[in-house]
């Protein structure tokens, strides 16, 4: 299997950041009163499909009436990572 080629500097740069921002996000959106931050961020919680493994993701959100609308991102195989499927 070949070796996958390293990912440019800057995204490795913003892949920790952003792991690092999302420890205290995890923490700010589980309390169990409203923060500035659950009216633009909401946490989805979700298992990994193979490992069993518990994952929690804190993601942006517009409320568009009753529905919650939320980017869908994917990882490096296209695979979906949000609470519905990619369309």
């Amino acid at each position: 299997m070949p070796e996958r080629p390293k990912r440019p500097l800057r995204r490795r740069i913003q892949a920790r950041v952003m792991g690092v921002l999302n420890v205290p996000m995890r923490l700010l959106l589980r309390l169990p009163f409203p923060t500035p931050l659950s009216q633009q961020l909401m946490l989805v919680s979700f298992t990994g499909r193979k490992t069993g493994k518990a994952y929690q993701q804190p993601v942006s959100y517009v409320q568009q009436g009753d529905t919650l609308l939320s980017p869908a991102v994917a990882d490096r195989s296209g695979t979906c990572k949000t609470a519905s499927r990619c369309g």
